[in-house]
């Protein structure tokens, strides 16, 4: 009857919690993204040429035609899943808006030829097609991801790219543009912090110039063209960020991106005027504080690597000087310049991948891989066309520990994230039998499922946790189940319970390790670095504590917090007061990269005083606390 309490309870827990009143800021949803990647060739095909309007003439211009057009099969949620599982927590959603709106598409004969002046787009957008898009987003939104929705081929080097980086064209387009971003705006006006808007993707001058504006010119470079670009990119973010807080809602803080000119990014130096597009960009004046962000695009040469790395750096370093000041980075597009590189250069590619991603974090930039990862037909399945690069990816965010093929601790129901509904499942395994996997399902790693474990399940979901990724050490403080004060026996060294028993901290001699006492979080853990040349049986000593005869009479399990980068078995030795006699050895299963909240049954061993306590494991290095003993 207890026991049925309190899983009753746990579920209510859930039920009643709210959301915040404010919207996170930007500098937070960008970190908290994670790794990206962009639902490609998907929402955004288009005919794409006002000569050659082949999907307009040649099919029912359903919304699943537009969807299918560029060789992708529609998307799925278990696409939008498999991402979630490999360790993604943002997808962009690349939408092209004009072939759903106002204009006719009527045809003479076997003409393919659209001619906007006649046939205009108007200003409403179709309403099949807004429900489709509505309904990818939730896709993403429902794994508990992050979400950015653009207007994306509607600009570019196309023909039928109606929005163009010139004050003329912005003044004709202002009153479009603003319509569109008024009614994407009004229909996701209640959707939480994780959906983000992206107000227009990469804008080109009359000449489509890449890397800065006027470069396509016959000069390859003029001062007129370039500041009339610059200046209309900073203009059509600014009818962006007005027009879409002016709707209301949770758009009143809704973070917003706005790209560079072209979305450049700067990169290389074999001409001077290619970091204009960064120092060009203004942050837009802003109702809300701290919701705006920046976003640029980035396709490298990766032929030779050495240069591909120095590359790198190169951006993100003029990046983080010049708009990194003003407000968060995301790479919302990022890839190699060839698309045959995978092929060619497939080492080169994997190390690039894995170096970019890893130096951009460390800048705190986000990156959205363009699209390879999961294409064509693989996306039915859903499969990975690329797992190689999927590894190189998430190891280079990360660590190298990190396994994207891991499930995710909790995940009892198998849909990539923790929810309401894994909870019910593990309550009903556990009051009427079922068949929930022991290794996902056990969240306190203590051999088997029970009521705290659906607690814990309980205090993660309600605390927006989410297992912790594989890393090669500690990023945030434990957050173990909590015992009541009352039943803890003995602390031995715990930032919860206390500090009670002094750490011999040997950094050497039989010991072979360094123990040291440190902080994670602003927890207080015990760190032990072995030293790996080490061949005596006490190789991976990680900590020793001199009891002095301390009673743990009523006791009945040990418990104890720790993390390794490695797989391995963690031993809790107990002593005799004597100092001699070995009382128990307690093996307890430890997993990589992650930390581990372990306990261990002591009923049987029959132990009411003990001498020495240390704990030791068989690898590199280990970091632990709240060792105790408790009723």
């Amino acid at each position: 009857m207890k026991n049925r309490l309190l899983l009753t309870m746990a579920i209510a827990a859930l039920c009643i919690t709210g959301t915040a009143a404010d919207f996170e800021p930007a500098t937070t949803a960008v970190a908290n993204m994670k790794l990206g990647w962009n639902l490609g060739n998907t929402l955004e095909s288009n005919s794409g040429d006002l000569t050659n309007m082949w999907i307009e003439r040649w099919t029912r211009r359903t919304p699943t035609d537009y969807e299918t057009a560029w060789g992708q099969p529609v998307a799925t949620r278990e696409l939008i899943t498999m991402m979630k599982r490999a360790g993604f927590n943002a997808i962009r959603v690349p939408v092209t808006w004009y072939p759903h709106m106002e204009a006719k598409f009527k045809f003479a004969g076997n003409s393919t030829t659209w001619d906007p002046n006649t046939d205009p787009i108007g200003t409403q957008i179709d309403e099949a097609w807004m429900n489709r898009v509505q309904e990818v987003v939730d896709y993403v939104i429902d794994q508990g991801m992050y979400c950015i929705l653009n207007v994306h081929h509607d600009t570019g080097a196309s023909t039928t790219a109606w929005l163009v980086a010139s004050t003329e064209n912005y003044r004709q387009q202002k009153a479009t543009f603003e319509a569109i971003w008024t009614q994407i705006a009004n229909r996701f006006k209640h959707y939480g912090e994780r959906l983000i808007f992206e107000g227009y993707n990469e804008m080109l001058d009359p000449y489509d110039s890449w890397c800065f504006a006027s470069y396509a010119t016959s000069a390859r470079y003029s001062s007129q063209v370039a500041t009339d670009a610059y200046t209309a990119i900073n203009n059509y973010a600014q009818s962006f960020v007005d027009a879409v807080r002016a709707t209301g809602g949770n758009n009143t803080q809704r973070n917003l991106a706005v790209c560079t000119y072209g979305a450049c990014s700067g990169s290389g130096t074999w001409n001077q005027h290619l970091q204009e597009p960064l120092t060009s960009m203004l942050l837009p004046d802003d109702t809300a504080d701290g919701h705006l962000l920046f976003e640029v695009h980035s396709y490298l040469d990766v032929a030779n690597i050495a240069n591909t790395k120095s590359t790198v750096d190169q951006m993100l370093s003029a990046i983080n000087s010049t708009l990194g000041n003003k407000a968060p980075v995301i790479f919302g597009e990022w890839g190699s310049a060839n698309g045959t590189d995978y092929t060619d250069y497939r080492s080169n590619m994997l190390e690039y991948a894995n170096y970019f991603v890893k130096r951009a974090k460390q800048y705190g930039f986000t990156t959205f891989y363009w699209m390879g990862l999961s294409d064509g037909a693989d996306r039915s399945v859903p499969q990975f066309t690329q797992p190689d690069m999927v590894s190189s990816i998430t190891k280079g965010y990360y660590g190298d520990a990190f396994d994207y093929t891991a499930r995710l601790l909790g995940d009892v129901n198998d849909d990539g994230q923790l929810s309401v509904a894994d909870v019910t499942m593990l309550v009903m395994h556990i009051t009427l039998g079922g068949n929930v996997d022991l290794e996902v399902g056990d969240m306190n790693r203590d051999g088997e499922l029970t009521v705290s474990d659906v607690t814990t399940l309980v205090q993660r979901i309600i605390n927006g946790e989410e297992e912790e990724p594989f890393t090669t050490e500690p990023t945030k403080a434990p957050n173990a189940p909590t015992t009541a004060a009352g039943d803890v026996v003995l602390s031995v060294f715990s930032d919860k319970y206390g500090f009670p028993i002094n750490i011999y901290p040997y950094p050497g001699g039989w010991y072979r390790c360094e123990v040291s006492e440190t902080s994670v979080g602003g927890a207080t853990v015990t760190k032990a670095v072995y030293d790996e040349e080490a061949t005596d049986v006490w190789t991976g000593q990680a900590g020793f504590w001199q009891t002095a005869g301390k009673s743990i009479a009523g006791a009945k399990k040990v418990c104890i917090t720790a993390f390794s980068p490695d797989a391995t078995q963690l031993t809790i030795e107990i002593m005799h007061t004597d100092g001699e006699q070995k009382l128990a050895d307690i093996v307890i299963p430890l997993q990589n990269g992650r930390w581990n909240y372990l306990s261990a049954s002591i009923e049987d061993l029959g132990l009411t005083n003990v001498g020495n306590v240390s704990v030791r494991a068989g690898h590199s290095t280990i970091w632990f606390t709240d060792l105790y003993f408790a009723k």
